[in-house]
């Protein structure tokens, strides 16, 4: 700013790792503004995003065959809740599957994110919503087979 260069060191969660306007990034984002704005990946497709499941189920092979996108780790987070609770329903493994959760980890700020993540300063403050262990601690304990 003003010809003086600045480091991020902050690299939060809510930081831009790559730097803030960086002409290379800022000439992307332009690039892809002119094709394409935004697309709501709720029951449609764009072609960036089909190439990219294209090659991802490629590089993975069978049996996977689909992907779904999100747009931030929390929400991810809260998806692979709900696909791994739904498959193990559907395929018998359990009807009320649990959660492998790590102590001290944060996963993001959606429920179910925050009770996978063993962080008291959440778990405190949103314990009645949360996800119940063994212990009666935030969280969910793995019950499926490995």
């Amino acid at each position: 700013m003003h010809g003086k260069e600045y480091l991020d060191a902050n690299s939060s969660i809510w930081t831009n790792l790559h730097g803030h306007n960086h002409p290379r990034i800022n000439a992307a984002i332009r690039r892809q503004l002119g094709r394409i704005a935004h697309s709501s990946a709720l029951g449609f497709a764009n072609e960036p995003a089909s190439l990219l499941a294209g090659k991802l189920i490629e590089v993975a092979k069978p049996p996977l065959r689909k992907v779904f996108f999100s747009d931030d780790g929390s929400t991810a987070m809260e998806v692979a809740l709900k696909l791994a609770y739904e498959f193990a329903r559907r395929t018998g493994l359990s009807r009320k599957p649990k959660y492998l959760a790590l102590d001290g980890a944060y996963h993001g700020d959606t429920v179910g994110a925050v009770a996978l993540g063993h962080i008291d300063l959440f778990h405190k403050a949103y314990a009645g919503l949360l996800f119940q262990d063994r212990q009666g601690h935030g969280a969910l304990l793995l019950s499926l087979p490995v």
